[in-house]
């Protein structure tokens, strides 16, 4: 049989620290590996016991001691509180005993594990850094995506408006360039025939001048900076005179524009050539699609809190899978007109209106028309509650 110096020379000369213990958490010997580890005598380590010597606070050490008290054994990794203030993470294996005098002691084998933790710790922080990359990859990624359909969007968008431009300035461009050879070659010609072609120039370098609006206010509303300029306005007076503005080329097109609104409608707070601008796009695009002898009625009411324009005509109407496009930029519709527009107008009256606080939409049965409708809040809905400023929407 092993003698007791065989296990003296084992206790005194492991690698491992030994506690040799008391139920009750007292500390009767420790060898010197167990004071290498956390840097007290062995005296000190019997003084501290095993509250001033493991960390009470993690749970872990309740649960061991528990388990070793119900089965007489435990195997547990916790944290012992070193005498310089550093934590260390062991590893302890103790079970039950009793010593020649019957008295019930316990040992403890307490093995350092930092260097363990530290590998696995760094493991982690390596997974993290590889899982942040990774993420980070990802996101970058879906934005060189997202830049990418951005960049592919605005090169389709350049050269849709270059089709545009191209197409529709050769038209006036065009008849401005045959008005004036007109001019220039025929010196007799009645002063009808001259009234005529000066009209035909003018009409052409409107229909330029108001191109160049529409594209620079599709730029405007792209970028968030469309102008609004909100005051108190009559909407009535700003009807009627849509009404006189374009009354004259609807009577060209033998199409009937009738006006109906009241007298007096509620005051709103809105830019008013903005809104003549919205109305107006909304009568251009009812001109285009109605035939000779059709009909368009330009009309408001109020309804609750806000005030509904409308613009309906008679024409061939829109195709229901047709209508959630209808606002959409540079979109044309199937249906035949006898101009053709920059597909910018009914979005730009869109912009407007949203950026007034109103909405805008459109309903239309094939071979009985459309009705594009509006509303606006009236000015007592659009203030602000006491003690704020209200400011107005933005595109």
């Amino acid at each position: 049989m092993r003698g007791a110096s065989w296990y003296r020379e084992l206790y005194e000369h492991s690698l491992d620290g030994v506690l040799l213990t008391t139920p009750d958490g007292g500390v009767t010997a420790a060898n010197p590996a167990m004071c290498r580890m956390l840097g007290y005598t062995e005296e000190e380590l019997c003084r501290l016991g095993r509250a001033g010597l493991v960390d009470m606070t993690d749970p872990r050490a309740h649960a061991a001691i528990e388990e070793r008290r119900r089965t007489g054994r435990l195997q547990a990794e916790l944290v012992m509180l070193a005498k310089d203030g550093r934590r260390v993470p062991v590893e302890v294996s103790s079970r039950v005993f009793h010593d020649d005098d019957g008295r019930e002691r316990t040992s403890m084998f307490v093995r350092d594990i930092s260097e363990r933790v530290r590998r696995d710790e760094e493991r982690v922080h390596l997974l993290e850094l590889t899982m942040s990359a990774r993420e980070a990859a990802e996101r970058a990624s879906e934005r060189n995506a997202e830049l990418y359909a951005r960049a592919r969007h605005a090169t389709e968008l350049r050269d849709e408006i270059l089709g545009i431009v191209s197409h529709d300035l050769r038209n006036p461009v065009a008849a401005i360039s045959t008005a004036l050879e007109r001019l220039e070659e025929d010196g007799g010609l009645s002063p009808e025939a001259r009234r005529r072609l000066f009209r035909i120039m003018r009409d052409s370098i409107e229909w330029m001048k108001r191109m160049i609006q529409d594209l620079l206010d599709a730029a405007s509303i792209d970028a968030g900076r469309l102008s609004i300029e909100p005051g108190p306005e009559d909407l009535a007076f700003v009807l009627r005179t849509a009404y006189a503005l374009h009354e004259p080329s609807f009577a060209d097109a033998d199409v009937a524009l009738a006006l109906d609104v009241p007298e007096q409608l509620p005051r709103v707070e809105v830019d008013g050539e903005r809104m003549l601008q919205a109305i107006g796009n909304l009568l251009s695009n009812a001109v285009k699609f109605t035939p000779r002898g059709g009909h368009v009625v330009l009309g408001a009411s109020t309804r609750e809190s806000e005030i509904v324009v409308t613009v309906q005509d008679d024409g061939p109407g829109i195709p229901a899978e047709d209508l959630p496009h209808v606002f959409d930029r540079f979109w044309h519709t199937r249906r035949s007109s006898r101009t053709r527009g920059t597909g910018l107008g009914l979005g730009i009256a869109k912009a407007i209106v949203e950026a007034h606080g109103g909405r805008i939409e459109v309903e239309s049965t094939l071979g009985r028309g459309s009705c594009f409708s509006f509303s606006v809040p009236v000015a007592e809905a659009r203030r602000a509650p006491a003690g704020r400023v209200a400011e107005p929407a933005s595109a």
